[in-house]
């Protein structure tokens, strides 16, 4: 069934995020001027993808980003009350000519239990898209 993987996309970002599985994030399906919004999680127990939306802790999520490619995600891990997590930067809003470079920064953290949360942070000054980011820790 294609409504139980990610839809084919470029530009988008994917990282491993414990217990065991990967989240994939963003991209543009080529032809299509609507992003996709969301992430998935793909199980690698299981070999199974979910739509991160329908697991603990996001199927009531009212803050989200927006759909996004051309941006950039790194897993960090926790460092003292900061906990661990995928942070998404950036991007275009759209595959739009005048497409706005988005400046917004997410964490999306995963709690007691297996639940997940996103969490807006600081914008900063300046859009980017197409950059880089490397995670170290």
């Amino acid at each position: 069934n294609q409504n139980d993987v990610p839809p084919a996309v470029n530009g988008h970002t994917l990282g491993y995020m414990e217990p065991n599985g990967l989240i994939a994030f963003g991209g543009m399906t080529l032809g299509d001027p609507v992003l996709p919004s969301g992430a998935w999680y793909f199980d690698l127990d299981n070999f199974k993808w979910s739509r991160l939306a329908d697991l603990p802790g996001l199927q009531d999520a009212t803050t989200t980003p927006v759909g996004r490619w051309l941006h950039t995600a790194v897993v960090l891990p926790a460092v003292g009350l900061t906990p661990a997590g995928m942070y998404i930067f950036g991007g275009l809003e759209n595959n739009a000519p005048d497409a706005k470079a988005l400046q917004d920064l997410w964490r999306l953290e995963m709690g007691p239990e297996g639940t997940y949360r996103w969490t807006r942070l600081a914008d900063s000054p300046h859009g980017l898209w197409g950059h880089a980011a490397v995670g170290y820790g």
